[in-house]
């Protein structure tokens, strides 16, 4: 059986032993496969938990260009630095909120938490890692762990998109994953189209 047929075709694919280090802040994994909670590392936090996890890895914070309607009538736009954008702006409050926002989102940094994982994965022998709909480009901390301490383990990870891709070869090179296997699931999704 093919790897993706084998981890997207039948939820009870999973077993009792296994272990999950989710980057997401749902519960998709104890209602859709029915994991047990203490099977799970919701690593960001979880809806309804105590605290959720929000921000950027530190010097990640990377605004975007602001386009910026310059008639005011939805026509003629200019691309322009966020910062350009938020001196520009006439109206004092209107600047100073924008200006206070930018500040906040710069300093709004999210710090790994690797000793929760490396605690979650301590009595784990782990030899097969899988790794579904991440984007690959930020929580590098996290997989360099998982990889430094299961240096045998095979890692499949699964790209939703070119960019996926290209980012999940980059993961690889960065931490020296040695054993490992790249699927593209958007050619599996043009492909049943």
């Amino acid at each position: 059986m093919g790897a993706t047929s084998r981890y997207f075709g039948d939820p009870k694919y999973f077993t009792s032993k296994d272990i999950f280090l989710s980057f997401n802040y749902t519960h998709t994994l104890e209602k859709l496969y029915g994991i047990d909670d203490n099977n799970i590392l919701h690593i960001h936090g979880d809806v309804g938990g105590k605290e959720l996890i929000l921000g950027y890895p530190e010097g990640k914070f990377n605004p975007k260009k602001y386009l910026s309607d310059v008639t005011m009538k939805g026509r003629h736009f200019r691309e322009m630095d966020v910062l350009d954008y938020i001196e520009s702006i006439d109206d004092y409050y209107q600047r100073t909120a924008f200006d206070l926002l930018h500040s906040k989102l710069k300093n709004f940094k999210k710090l790994p938490k690797l000793k929760e994982l490396d605690d979650f994965t301590v009595y784990n022998h782990i030899d097969e890692i899988i790794v579904i709909g991440h984007s690959y480009s930020i929580d590098h901390p996290y997989f360099d762990l998982l990889n430094s301490k299961f240096k045998n383990s095979a890692w499949t990870l699964f790209a939703h998109t070119c960019n996926d891709e290209q980012s999940a070869s980059y993961l690889v090179g960065l931490i020296g994953i040695s054993n490992y296997s790249i699927e593209k699931i958007y050619n599996i999704i043009a492909n049943k189209l």
